[in-house]
């Protein structure tokens, strides 16, 4: 039987200057579920919703979803079931909008502790006829340029506005760097050390990133190119003026960057994107920034080991679709 959401299960978008206080009673969490919240209310990206009941808070970054009731009692079942209830209601929100063909649910918190996707009274509130859902692992990675030993970019002494490389095959690649507006202005406040956001950009058409479908993420998920101008930091990588490879800021917070990275699919399995996420982690530690690497594959996962960055932990990511295929927007996010 196909359940029918009331009133009772609406939601209402908020601003992050609203603080409203459903969030200030967000537990704080190492890790990826702390990284969506505090993205939003600093104002860097993301969408807030509050239940219509204020008992229920969530933060949406591209199409990735954080859910919590921060309310001590709501690790009880009847509880927990109400939630997936109101949570699956923001699902379908968020869906029938049409911005969306997929939504990815991040274990939610309920009181002091997350829960697992094992809990068959939450995700039984959540779960409808008309949803598709599976489930998936990403492990999560976190450091900086210092943990960089033997990282060749790192010895010839990055940050860098261009760069060329030579890979195995003796190809030379170029390796560019964008700095969002944002970063030149406050580093130019800092301090009058040379960076590399004073100049880099320049040589980075961003229109042409956002024209392919491979690499429209890299500069598109942080909210389109007018966000990604301001807020943005990447490297790309080129092979002669053939836009190959890129690492980028798929999610900005106050100190630290979620990283996206694609390759060319005709150039894939080649080291590239190894280099590039190992310039971009010297490029974000110029600005005192460090790397959150979130590995949806294990080919991801060794690039963040190779460059040294520290294992934080996996979680249990479940997406959610609409079963007829009808109802999904040819133009909506699917990632």
């Amino acid at each position: 039987m196909k359940m029918k959401y009331d009133d009772t299960m609406q939601w209402t978008e908020v601003s992050s200057t609203d603080q409203n206080p459903i969030f200030s009673r967000l537990t704080p969490l190492r890790g990826y579920p702390a990284a969506l919240p505090e993205s939003f209310l600093t104002g860097h990206q993301g969408r807030g919703f509050v239940h219509i009941e204020a008992r229920y808070a969530a933060v949406l970054t591209f199409d990735f979803l954080f859910a919590t009731c921060p309310d001590p009692i709501a690790e009880s079942d009847s509880e927990l079931e109400l939630f997936g209830h109101a949570v699956g209601a923001l699902i379908e929100q968020l869906l029938e909008s049409g911005e969306y063909n997929a939504v990815h649910l991040l274990p939610p918190l309920a009181g002091q502790a997350l829960i697992a996707p094992g809990s068959s009274s939450f995700f039984a509130g959540i779960n409808r006829s008309d949803f598709s859902w599976h489930q998936y692992v990403r492990m999560y990675f976190i450091g900086n340029a210092a943990d960089h030993r033997s990282d060749e970019l790192v010895r010839q002494g990055f940050p860098f506005t261009e760069a060329e490389v030579e890979l195995p095959d003796d190809r030379p690649v170029v390796i560019r760097a964008f700095c969002g507006t944002d970063l030149t202005a406050s580093a130019d406040e800092e301090d009058s050390r040379p960076r590399s956001s004073k100049t880099c950009g320049a040589s980075v058409d961003l229109e042409e990133v956002a024209s392919e479908s491979w690499s429209r993420d890299l500069v598109e998920a942080m909210g389109g190119i007018h966000r990604y101008r301001r807020q943005g930091l990447g490297v790309f990588l080129y092979d002669g003026d053939e836009l190959i490879c890129g690492a980028s800021s798929f999610c900005r917070y106050p100190n630290a960057i979620e990283v996206e990275v694609d390759t060319r699919p005709d150039r894939r399995n080649a080291g590239l994107a190894r280099w590039a996420g190992a310039a971009l982690s010297v490029l974000a530690a110029a600005h005192d920034m460090y790397l959150c690497w979130d590995a949806a594959h294990p080919s991801s996962a060794r690039i963040a080991m190779d460059l040294g960055l520290g294992f934080s932990g996996h979680y249990i990511c479940t997406v959610y679709r609409f079963a007829d295929p009808s109802r999904r927007s040819a133009e909506g996010v699917d990632h």
